[in-house]
C-alpha cells in the first residue's frame, strides 16, 4: 500500500534544539504487537499471512496458485505457500526481521506497507517456521520470540532443492483452535 507523506516543511529565523523520537524499550513495543494490538489474532494473522503470499506472488508475476493447509486436529498446521520471488538473506534481515520496514510502500498494488504483518504470527504463538525457496536452495528459519523478548531468527537449515521459488510460513495451532483458522481462512 502505497504510503502518503503529509510532512510539513517550515522555514524559521529561531534557534531551537531538537530531538528525533526513537523507540526506548523495544520489549514495550513488541508486547503491544504481541498482546494488544490485534482483537482476533488467529483472523488476523491468517489475513496477514494470505496477503503476503498474495503480494509475493504479484511481485514475482507468478501464475502458481497461493497453497493454503488449514489445520485439523490430527495435523494442527497452518502453513501458507506462494510462488514469489522468496526472502534472500539480505532481505531477511533487511525486512523481515525489522520492524517497520516493508518492500510494499512505493505501490497501491500490495497491501500492507507497515513492517508488522510478518510477524504477526507472534500475536498467537512464541514461535514459528519460514522456509524460503531461492534459486534452488531451500532455507529454513524459526522465528522465535528471543530470551529478550524482542524476537529472534534462526537458521536452521540451508539444503539443495528442485521447488521452485517461493516462500512458506508455517505455524503449529493449539488443537481448540482449529475451528477457528478455518473460519478465518474460509473467510
Amino acid at each position: 500500500m502505497k504510503l502518503v507523506n503529509n510532512a510539513i516543511k517550515f522555514e524559521t529565523n529561531a534557534e531551537f534544539t531538537s530531538q528525533d523520537f526513537t523507540i526506548g524499550d523495544a520489549t514495550v513495543i513488541i508486547e503491544i504487537l504481541r498482546n494488544k494490538l490485534y482483537k482476533h489474532k488467529v483472523r488476523t494473522l491468517v489475513q496477514e499471512y494470505l496477503c503476503n503470499a498474495r503480494d509475493a506472488t504479484r511481485e514475482s508475476k507468478s501464475t502458481n496458485a497461493i497453497e493454503v493447509q488449514c489445520p485439523t486436529i490430527l495435523e494442527p498446521t497452518f502453513k501458507v505457500r506462494d510462488f514469489g520471488l522468496g526472502i534472500s538473506p539480505d532481505r531477511m534481515s533487511k525486512v523481515f526481521v525489522q520492524y517497520g520496514s516493508s518492500t510494499k510502500r512505493d505501490s497501491n498494488s500490495q497491501t500492507g506497507g507497515f513492517g508488522i504483518g510478518a510477524k504477526s504470527a507472534w500475536s498467537y504463538t512464541d514461535s514459528f517456521n519460514i522456509v524460503t525457496y531461492i534459486d534452488k536452495v531451500k532455507r529454513t528459519y524459526i522465528a522465535h520470540i528471543g530470551a529478550n523478548k524482542n524476537g529472534r531468527l534462526d537458521l536452521i537449515g540451508t539444503d539443495s532443492t528442485n521447488e521452485p521459488n517461493g516462500t512458506e510460513i508455517i505455524i503449529a495451532v493449539n488443537p481448540k483452535d482449529v475451528s477457528d483458522f478455518k473460519r478465518a481462512i474460509f473467510r
